[in-house]
């Protein structure tokens, strides 16, 4: 874990919304603020700011992994290292065994990415939108993803 973690428990809606309004100026001086647990039954969720601007070190901090399904972290890194190659994000949450962010362009092809998505990740179709497809309108409405290996 990184030393000069802040974290503090809000309300989920009030969390999205220093998120969006904090996150890039953050990023910009040197931190990382994400959601590091969801509070799904409690409605809070809990922010962590991180003394880094390292997409990797969050993922190493967190130790972001899907061990079940074989994906370990240096996988998660590797996988987002590409993603950001074709398809720019933000990072704006990530936990043991989960992820989130937002694309910061327009979606060059999201059937491609939601194949490759469900490909690395399975259980965000298997266990979520039921079908390829679905993930792909959804990707393209929301220009957000979210992981999570159980």
């Amino acid at each position: 874990p990184l030393a000069g973690c802040a974290q503090f428990m809000v309300t989920t809606e009030k969390a999205d919304k220093i998120i969006a309004e904090h996150h890039e100026a953050l990023l910009k001086r040197g931190f990382y603020l994400i959601k590091s647990l969801r509070g799904f039954a409690s409605g809070k969720d809990q922010l962590t700011l991180l003394p880094t601007n390292s997409r990797n070190e969050v993922f190493a901090a967190a130790q972001t992994n899907g061990a079940n399904s074989d994906v370990y972290p240096v996988d998660v890194v590797r996988w987002f290292e590409e993603l950001e190659k074709s398809q720019p994000f933000l990072l704006t949450g990530a936990g043991h065994d989960w992820c989130e962010g937002r694309f910061t362009t327009p979606l060059k092809d999201s059937r491609k990415l939601a194949k490759k998505m469900y490909d690395f990740c399975s259980d965000i179709v298997d266990q979520g939108v039921g079908d390829v497809a679905r993930l792909a309108l959804e990707l393209k409405k929301t220009q957000r993803f979210y992981f999570w290996w159980d």
